[in-house]
């Protein structure tokens, strides 16, 4: 989609530095697309979960103002179970220990 009004803007398209936004489509693309090559072994498809996990691991802090940077966790967990390269673990685990240290005393 290249052509939308003003009004769909923030259903279209992501910034790297606006925190307030849908940060939770580059992972769930990214995770999607592992998963797809789990499934098939077609390497076309976690060359392309990579490149959305890219994107969503060089965005800015700004991503942390907002819970939305979730399913990036879950897809850099995937993509380390089926790469075992050490940045989609560390991605992880800052996530994880973020989500940790926010979390509300009744879980939320």
């Amino acid at each position: 989609m290249t052509e939308f009004s003003p009004d769909q803007k923030a259903s279209y398209t992501t910034r790297k530095d606006n925190p307030w936004q849908h940060h939770f489509n580059r992972g769930i693309a990214a995770a999607f697309l592992t998963k797809l090559h789990m499934a098939t072994g077609e390497s076309v498809w976690l060359d392309r979960a990579r490149r959305y996990q890219e994107f969503s691991m060089t965005t800015g802090l700004c991503q942390f103002e907002s819970m939305q940077v979730c399913k990036s966790r879950w897809a850099s967990g995937l993509l380390h179970a089926v790469t075992r390269e050490a940045r989609y673990g560390q991605w992880t685990r800052r996530l994880g220990n973020w989500f940790a240290e926010y979390q509300h005393i009744d879980g939320h």
